[in-house]
């Protein structure tokens, strides 16, 4: 009960608060503002905002203010709203409130920076949330051109934060299917040639260069959708590609390497015709091993990724021209060193790929057989000794296992059998390491497949180890009918983890991720008395002064917030605003006789 009459207490105390809004000066609105900003981080305050009334106040506020900074702190506190759990409820006030209108309003008349920056990062919330505030956008009506305000923002030369801002929220624009669908639907809005135009830029300065990173992530989030990879091949998008491809940064290689991975796989067909890529992506052999033997590290480790991935859906859509370029380097020596690195797990999985093909069409890899085995053998007791790599181990063995059964065959004169045995003994170790099942099963698997590759001597080694023969009798088998369908499916987790790009707002953390310091003071060192007031600047009127002291005096809602939220039912002090006196009085004989009537009730 206590408790529930605090949350009353703090109810009063807001609706004070925000009567501080209506007063001339700004600096009285700006302080009340910001208050308000911070006790978003409170549950019990929020729900007190989206009461309609203050809801509706707050969102007149943002468009017809003088202030900057009130304009501003009303979308900062929009967007601590959002992220609110009462997520169906704000956005039944965005739409009530016609707020997505108010955004496009607001942009295409905001002069200020802070405004506008403010505006698009409570546009980056409620696009990096979850979808439920998708609909508001891709409903939007022609007059709530919004999307043309954006892309101007993106040719904001004059602020940087603007720009950047503007760039990361498409982004996220473009991850959804719907906000594609509904792109697509713009006619005033030509955000394919917009990108195009980006990635064919300069690339001399670090700025120039941020914007193409950004572009080319909203361009691999595009190009997701089939119509609009025919868009960008009808705008000329994959000569701009090209070039992009020829900066020196590995993370703009590595980006240009997603794309042209979505231009090589498979359109979606639907009128039952063989599968074809929409454009034959053909790189050259000496751009392919200078990836490969990039040295691994933080700022290479993603574009010889995706370079891998690009290689395996070549192969897999049998373009023949790509796959020609293979033969014209060692690409055996390139992939062995990456056997033993996080991408352990492409690197076999090309590698069983290369050696499904013809042996007309494939490099000669034959002579680096015993390496490989060496290599993943090595790794695996790398794997182990570093712990908890069930996942990691699972995916290895299911590339390796496509690599068995893609050689075929154990043909004494090419493979060591001495080393074979030394790998089905280091499995037999791993899979007693491993805890999770799938982990578990996956070692089983390549123990059956190096059983059934046509060795008796290994066969009896793998059957005489009790612990696991008769788990690998049980095993099914796996053949080539199924080499594409594993590779297909660590291709889809691959692209669905590195190829999707997702921003959130941490460009500026501001709402409800900003802190907000609470003091305690046993013993002040000097007592606050009714009469005090907080020393202002000289220049400031009286009633000003007055003005101020009362809404910083307020800032004890930040203790309250937190005891309510907390539940910690003592106050030993609480006090009031030092001025106006009898309107609190007032207005908190009303919250009482409101909480009398409730507990009758």
């Amino acid at each position: 009960m206590q408790l529930q009459k605090l949350s009353y207490k703090l109810e009063c105390e807001l609706d004070y608060l925000m009567t501080f809004l209506t007063k001339r000066d700004y600096s009285v609105a700006t302080e009340t503002l910001n208050l308000v900003h911070r006790l978003c981080a409170n549950q019990e305050v929020t729900s007190m905002l989206l009461k309609d009334h203050h809801f509706h106040y707050l969102v007149e506020l943002s468009s017809t203010s003088p202030s900057e900074d009130v304009r501003s702190l009303c979308f900062k506190i929009f967007g601590s709203l959002a992220l609110s759990p009462s997520k169906q409820v704000v956005k039944m006030l965005f739409h009530q409130t016609r707020l997505v209108r108010v955004i496009a309003d607001r942009l295409s008349k905001e002069t200020s920076e802070d405004v506008i920056s403010s505006i698009l990062l409570f546009l980056m919330k409620i696009t990096s949330t979850d979808e439920v505030y998708l609909e508001l956008l891709t409903t939007a009506s022609d007059d709530d051109h919004y999307l043309k305000e954006v892309i101007a923002c993106m040719n904001n030369r004059k602020s940087k934060k603007v720009r950047r801002l503007a760039y990361s929220l498409v982004v996220n624009l473009l991850c959804y299917d719907e906000m594609r669908r509904y792109l697509l639907k713009q006619s005033q809005v030509d955000i394919v040639s917009k990108l195009i135009s980006v990635i064919s830029g300069k690339h001399s300065s670090e700025d120039e260069q941020e914007d193409i990173i950004l572009a080319l992530k909203a361009l691999s989030n595009m190009l997701s959708d089939t119509l609009f990879v025919i868009a960008f091949l009808q705008a000329k998008g994959h000569f701009a590609l090209a070039q992009s491809f020829e900066s020196k940064s590995l993370h703009t290689k590595e980006l240009c390497l997603t794309l042209y991975t979505k231009l090589a796989l498979p359109a979606n067909q639907t009128d039952g015709s063989p599968l074809q890529p929409m454009m034959t992506v053909v790189l050259d052999a000496e751009l392919i091993q200078d990836v490969l033997t990039l040295p691994l590290n933080e700022d290479s480790l993603g574009c010889v990724r995706n370079m891998l991935i690009l290689l395996q859906v070549m192969v897999l859509s049998k373009n023949e021209k790509g796959i020609a370029q293979l033969k014209a380097f060692d690409i055996c020596g390139a992939l062995i060193p990456l056997i033993q690195s996080p991408l352990s797990y492409l690197a076999l999985g090309t590698l069983g790929l290369l050696e499904k093909l013809h042996p007309s069409d494939r490099p000669q890899l034959t002579q680096g057989r015993n390496n490989i085995f060496q290599a993943f053998t090595q790794h695996l007791q790398l794997l182990i000794q570093s712990g908890n790599n069930d996942k990691t181990i699972q995916m290895l063995n299911r590339a390796f296992s496509v690599y068995l059964i893609s050689i075929g065959g154990i043909e004494q004169q090419v493979l060591a059998l001495d080393g074979v045995i030394s790998l089905v003994r280091e499995m037999t170790g791993v899979w007693g390491y491993c805890k999770e099942a799938q982990a578990k099963y996956s070692c089983i698997q390549v123990l059956k497949t190096l059983s059934e590759m046509g060795n008796k001597q290994i066969s009896d080694v793998i059957h005489s180890i009790d612990s696991i023969s008769q788990q690998v009798l049980d095993a099914p088998s796996l053949n080539r009918l199924h080499i594409d369908g594993i590779i297909n499916d660590i291709l889809d987790k691959e692209m669905h983890q590195h190829f999707t790009y997702f921003l959130t707002d941490d460009i500026e953390r501001s709402g409800m991720d900003q802190s907000v310091d609470f003091h305690y003071f046993e013993k002040p060192q000097k007592p606050i008395h009714q009469d005090e007031t907080i020393d202002k600047p000289s220049g400031a009127s009286q009633s000003q002064k007055n003005e101020v002291n009362q809404v910083r005096n307020l800032f004890n809602l930040v203790l309250l917030a937190q005891i309510v939220t907390q539940g910690i039912l003592i106050i030993k002090s609480y006090p009031g605003a030092r001025n106006s006196e009898n309107d609190r009085n007032q207005l908190k004989e009303k919250c009482y006789q409101r909480d009398a009537d409730r507990s009758v009730r």
